[in-house]
């Protein structure tokens, strides 16, 4: 009979611990996004700007890509190709979820719908990235750029 109270306990202590690294993951990802929010600056020049609207899809991009660690993990993935494949998709298909261009107060920002994912596997498969290729125009007054281009990477083994 102690050893079912032990057990019971045991797992009621993993459920605890479970959702406490799960609340505070989300609460870590709600605090970086209103840091990089504090980080835009309305007053700032227009290229500084600019290259604050890349940080944030560069950043977007980096989050799905270490969304697809786990959730590869244990998918019963045959080639390298079709892993490469599953995860573009997996980043296409999720990047909208964290790309709020409208935070952008004081810029015209319009993007493409349509994006091509391109995932590279390091020859160790120890690093894993990500060029996303999609138009994203800013306007401001006088002044107008397009973004094209997006890079991101993840380290396979665990940060450093």
């Amino acid at each position: 009979m102690d050893k079912r109270g032990q057990v019971t306990i045991f797992i009621i202590l993993g459920i605890i611990i479970i959702v406490a690294v799960i609340v505070g993951l989300i609460l870590s990802k709600t605090f970086q996004k209103s840091a990089a929010e504090a980080q835009f600056d309305a007053s700032a020049s227009f290229s500084e700007q600019v290259n604050y609207v890349q940080k944030h899809i560069e950043d977007c991009i980096e989050e799905k890509l270490t969304e697809t660690i786990p959730y590869f993990a244990n998918k019963n993935i045959e080639t390298e190709e079709e892993y490469k494949e599953a995860v573009a998709y997996f980043v296409n298909d999720r990047l909208n979820s964290c790309l709020d261009l409208n935070q952008f107060t004081g810029l015209d920002i319009s993007k493409d719908e349509e994006r091509e994912v391109t995932i590279v596997l390091d020859n160790k498969r120890t690093l894993l990235s990500a060029t996303v290729e999609f138009n994203v125009k800013i306007t401001k007054e006088d002044n107008s750029e397009t973004l094209s281009k997006f890079y991101a990477e993840k380290s396979l083994i665990g940060e450093k």
